[in-house]
């Protein structure tokens, strides 16, 4: 049984893939998706503390998020 707060990490990775999704759906088609801030942002935390992040990323590549973190890191 996995602890509590890694379920709710994992949910909130879910919820926040199907907010993406549902957001897309309801706009015209654009070649590519803008992630807001708070998302790329969101993600960043959860692929440092959350062991199997990548399993769970299904909107966008891992690398994007790995991408992400590095340049949060260079403005840093």
């Amino acid at each position: 049984m996995l602890p509590r707060a890694v379920t709710a990490a994992q949910l909130l990775a879910f919820q926040s893939q199907l907010a993406v999704e549902v957001n897309r759906s309801s706009a015209p088609r654009k070649r590519h998706h803008k992630f807001s801030p708070a998302f790329r942002l969101l993600w960043v935390v959860l692929s440092k503390f959350l062991d199997g992040w990548e399993d769970l990323v299904h909107v966008m590549k891992p690398e994007t998020v790995k991408r992400w973190h590095s340049r949060a890191f260079r403005a840093w």
